[in-house]
Formats: C-alpha cells, sequence, structure tokens
C-alpha cells in the first residue's frame, strides 16, 4: 500500500514535467520567442495574472459539486490547476481524463462520481 502511495505522489509531480516537455515540442520554439519579443510586455503580464485567479474561481465552483467531499480548498486547487495545464496541451476534451484521474486519486471518491460531477460541469 506504501509503494503504491509513494509511486502516484511521483507520478503527480512527474505529469506536469512532461505536459511541459509535450508543450516544448509541439512549438516551434524559435517563432514561439518570436511572438514573444513582438508582443506587449502588459498584455503578457496581465495574462499572466489572470491564469491564477480563473482556477482559484474554478475551485470555488467544484466545492460546490462536491460538497459531501473531504478534499481541502488547496488540493482541489493544485488538481485543477493540473488540469488547467493538461487542457492546454491535449486536444479536445481528453483533458477531462485528467481531471478525473486526479480527483479519483486526491480524494480517493471514485471515478464515477468524479465523472458525473465532470458532466454536471459541462452542462452548468
Amino acid at each position: 500500500m506504501k509503494l503504491a502511495r509513494i509511486s502516484l505522489t511521483f507520478l503527480s509531480y512527474l505529469s506536469p514535467l512532461i505536459f511541459f516537455l509535450l508543450l516544448l515540442l509541439r512549438f516551434d520554439l524559435s517563432q514561439l520567442f518570436s511572438f514573444f519579443l513582438e508582443a506587449e510586455p502588459a498584455w503578457l503580464l496581465a495574462g499572466a495574472a489572470l491564469v491564477p485567479f480563473s482556477v482559484v474561481l474554478l475551485a470555488v465552483c467544484w466545492r460546490f459539486l462536491l460538497v459531501p467531499s473531504s478534499l481541502p480548498f488547496r488540493r482541489l486547487f493544485f488538481v485543477l490547476s493540473r488540469w488547467a495545464m493538461a487542457e492546454q496541451i491535449l486536444p479536445v476534451r481528453m483533458s477531462e481524463g485528467v481531471k478525473i484521474f486526479y480527483f479519483g486519486m486526491e480524494d480517493k471518491m471514485g471515478k464515477t462520481r468524479t465523472l458525473s460531477a465532470v458532466f454536471g460541469e459541462e452542462v452548468a
């Protein structure tokens, strides 16, 4: 049991690195840097500052979707941060599977309950 928990913890820290590497492989870095050099720094800073704020708002919404959950807000924020990173890289709706996986791993509430919450979020 302890080995399984250690391996899941290792996977939870390794997956953001894998997503970041996939992001780097997906884009031409020289073209990406040229776009950054041409962009207005104020807009880049504003966009970067809004990302954590939007994840906090999303975590507040998920607190209401998962009412009987015992997951603390801090861990809920980290689950949704990982999901937001995966959503930028994975095509279509594959990132919803990342959200289901991490909610099931962090809260141990079952994949079916998490899947129904994801569907409830999409309908709402």
